[in-house]
């Protein structure tokens, strides 16, 4: 059976290069929050590359009832925007320009497209 998405690979691969910037620029601020952040991206990554039926037959096996994957999905959704908007910011905060106004319409559109590749990693087909 082949594994559908419910998310544009390309727009998952811009949050994932946002949300990377965005660990290694907690890494190198030295903020303790990149640990948690720096799990909650590996959980994510490993989502997008074999999807959530592994989580899923785990959480069965183990009888863990489904309002905890629901409190597990949207806990690591909200960590993953957060984390990818953080890395965006950062990223159009370090560029060297002398009038960044002109950004907030584009980081506000983008910020509605991470939040449906956040959105759609936990929706099953």
């Amino acid at each position: 059976m082949k594994r559908t998405s419910n998310y544009s690979r390309f727009v998952a691969l811009l949050s994932l290069l946002t949300s990377t910037f965005g660990v290694v620029m907690l890494y190198l601020y030295n903020s303790p929050s990149w640990i948690p952040a720096g799990i909650c991206y590996m959980t994510i990554a490993s989502f997008m590359l074999t999807g959530l039926k592994p989580l899923s037959i785990s959480l069965r096996e183990q009888h863990i009832p489904n309002y905890i994957y629901l409190i597990i999905g949207i806990v690591l959704s909200f960590c993953y925007f957060l984390l990818s908007m953080y890395g965006l910011i950062v990223f159009i905060d370090l560029l060297p320009l002398a009038d960044k106004s002109f950004s907030f319409y584009p980081v506000i559109a983008f910020s509605f497209v991470l939040l449906s590749v956040c959105i759609g990693i936990f929706q099953e087909n």
